[in-house]
C-alpha cells in the first residue's frame, strides 16, 4: 500500500479521536518517499495508530463480494480454480490438510469458502462458519477482525453498514501488525504455526510473495532447512514472480534454495497467481 491509496481516505471512528491529525500523517507519508506504509511506519512509530486506522479504512471497503463472484469475471481469481481442485464435502475439505499462510489483512479467502459452503452445500451461515473456522488459515500479521462473532473481534466482511463502519475500522485497526511492529514477530503463535506447516508440507506454492528478508526469516528460513526432511522426500514447488526480471527471478531462486528447498528458476512463473497454479499443476498432484 502506497500513499496514493490513502489520498482520498476519510477516517471516521465514530467520535473517537486519533493521536495525530490524519492530514499530517498523509503529508508525511507522501513526502517521505517510502514505497509502502510498512516502511514508513517502521521509522515513524508516532504515526502507528493513525497509520493502522488508515490501513483498515482503506482495505475494509475493498472487501466486496463482487470481487469474488462470479469467479470468471476476475482474470486472476485463483480461489475458483482452487475450489475446483478441493473436495466439496465439508468433512473431506477439512481432511485435505491444505494450509494457507497469508500476509494479507483481508478475509477474502475465508469469505469465499463461507459463501461456497452456504450456496453449494446448502449450509446455514453458522454451519459454514464452523467449517471455515477449522480450515488451516493463518494471518501472520493479523487480519481485519473475525468474520463470525464467536471468533472474538467481529467485523463484518467489508465493514458492514455506513453506521457500523467507524466501529469496524477501530476494531480492525487493533488486529493489525506490521513488519517492524516488534522484533519478536517470528516468535508469535501465528509464525510458529506457519513454520510448522511449511516444515511438514509436501508442496509449497508462493503466490504474490516478495521474499522480503525479514518475512523469510520470520517464516523460519534456514531454521526450517536445518530441521531436515525424511530422506528422499520430494517437495513440489511453485512461485509467482510477476513483473520480475530474469536476474530478480534468479535471486529469488537462490533465496528459496538457501532457506527452503532447491528449485529451478523455471519454477518461478512470470505470471499472476492463477496462471502460476495452472502452469505448475502443483494442486493436481494431490487432489
Amino acid at each position: 500500500m502506497d500513499w496514493r491509496e490513502l489520498e482520498f481516505v476519510d477516517i471516521d471512528l465514530g467520535g473517537a479521536s486519533l493521536p495525530v491529525a490524519f492530514d499530517e500523517f498523509q503529508r508525511a507519508f507522501r513526502l517521505a518517499g517510502d514505497l509502502s506504509i510498512d516502511a514508513f511506519l517502521g521509522t515513524r512509530t508516532d504515526f502507528m495508530s493513525v497509520g493502522k486506522a488508515a490501513i483498515a479504512a482503506t482495505l475494509l471497503p475493498q472487501e466486496q463480494m463482487d470481487k469474488l463472484f462470479p469467479v470468471e469475471l476476475n482474470p486472476d481469481n485463483w480461489y475458483g480454480y482452487l475450489a475446483e481442485k478441493l473436495p466439496t464435502d465439508p468433512k473431506l475439505l477439512l481432511e485435505s490438510q491444505i494450509s494457507f499462510v497469508t500476509f494479507n489483512y483481508d478475509r477474502s479467502l475465508e469469505q469465499f469458502f463461507l459463501s461456497r459452503l452456504v450456496h453449494k452445500n446448502c449450509m446455514t451461515d453458522q454451519e459454514a462458519a464452523a467449517v471455515v473456522s477449522k480450515l488451516r488459515i493463518v494471518h501472520v500479521y493479523g487480519q481485519l477482525g473475525f468474520l463470525w462473532p464467536e471468533g472474538g473481534a467481529h467485523v463484518p466482511y467489508g465493514g458492514g453498514s455506513s453506521d457500523a463502519m467507524p466501529g469496524s475500522i477501530g476494531l480492525a485497526a487493533k488486529r493489525l501488525k506490521l513488519i517492524k511492529d516488534s522484533e519478536r514477530h517470528g516468535e508469535s503463535d501465528e509464525f510458529r504455526l506457519a513454520k510448522q506447516w511449511i516444515h511438514e508440507a509436501e508442496a509449497l506454492c508462493f503466490l504474490g510473495f516478495a521474499f522480503d528478508p525479514t518475512n523469510v526469516q520470520h517464516l523460519g528460513g534456514c531454521e526450517i532447512a536445518a530441521g531436515g526432511r525424511p530422506e528422499g522426500r520430494h517437495i513440489s514447488f511453485a512461485a509467482s514472480a510477476l513483473a520480475k526480471t530474469q536476474r530478480e527471478r534468479e535471486e529469488i531462486a537462490q533465496k528459496i534454495a538457501l532457506h527452503y528447498h532447491p528449485v529451478d528458476v523455471s519454477k518461478l512463473h512470470g505470471v499472476e497467481s492463477l496462471m502460476t497454479l495452472r502452469e505448475s499443476l502443483v494442486l493436481d498432484k494431490y487432489w
